[in-house]
């Protein structure tokens, strides 16, 4: 009986022991805003293909009848020379469109109408719905923003919120081999992004653009809502046969397509 109280006395120690021990350990050192955002950005870019869809809404100071909401959906692949091919379909009051970048050619549909063509770049230019250049970019994001911060955490999410200035405009700009001086047409562009905490991987992005009157251009304001899903599934990016056999137009001629965010 006294052996038994002698062992569990010893154990009930050795516990006491290893529990102050752990105590005096330094605690795991917590990621800041921008290592969070900028591990989600490396997790991004090493996607071979995604699922990028939500909403873009644009209202125009003085005159309510230029507010339009589109929504888009789009599917992202990776094309081998450093861009995403992709299909993206946009639904809107004013201007609906179907649209896929493919092997260095735009394939594009306007509600209501057929098929064009437009020759893009070269196999190995690096165009793509999302070019290659616009990845390099991206993959610096975390780098180029200001005012990176946590908003909230919840045990499934972080979300971090950020702002693009002339910072963020400048460093695009180096980065494209544009010059300095033509960057920055936005910049009042805050960003919100929805972070998963098990893989580090973006769920969510609100992104807010304000754009100040100008000369005879209104001010503008413009909120996207996307989501980001289907990562690393098969993406079916190749256009239907009539997509592939239409009409050839120059790109000047071309129906504007916007890019995905």
């Amino acid at each position: 009986m006294q052996q038994g109280r002698r062992v569990t006395t010893v154990c009930l120690a050795a516990l006491a022991a290893l529990v102050l021990a752990s105590g005096c350990l330094p605690a795991a050192r917590a990621l800041s805003p921008r290592q969070v955002l900028s591990r989600a950005v490396d997790n991004l870019v090493a996607l071979n293909s995604y699922r990028y869809r939500g909403t873009s809404s644009i209202k125009v100071a003085g005159d309510r009848r230029l507010d339009s909401t589109s929504r888009f959906d789009t599917a992202l692949a990776r094309n081998g020379t450093g861009g995403l091919d992709g299909h993206m379909v946009v639904t809107s009051t004013g201007y609906s469109y179907e649209t896929y970048s493919y092997r260095g050619w735009e394939y594009t549909r306007l509600k209501g109408a057929g098929w064009t063509r437009t020759a893009r770049g070269t196999t190995d230019a690096g165009y793509g719905m999302v070019s290659a250049g616009a990845r390099k970019i991206i993959a610096r994001f975390a780098d180029l923003v200001d005012d990176v911060k946590v908003e909230s955490v919840t045990p499934g999410s972080y979300t971090i919120s950020m702002s693009m200035g002339d910072r963020y405009y400048q460093g695009a700009a180096a980065i494209a081999g544009a010059p300095a001086g033509g960057a920055g047409v936005a910049r009042d562009t805050e960003m919100i992004l929805t972070i998963s905490r098990k893989d580090f991987t973006m769920t969510g992005v609100v992104m807010k653009d304000a754009r100040v009157h100008s000369g005879s251009t209104p001010a503008v304001s413009i909120v996207t809502r996307g989501s980001y899903s289907e990562l690393n599934r098969p993406a079916s990016v190749e256009p239907p046969a009539e997509a592939l056999q239409a009409p050839v137009v120059s790109p000047a001629d071309a129906p504007p397509v916007r890019q995905p965010q």
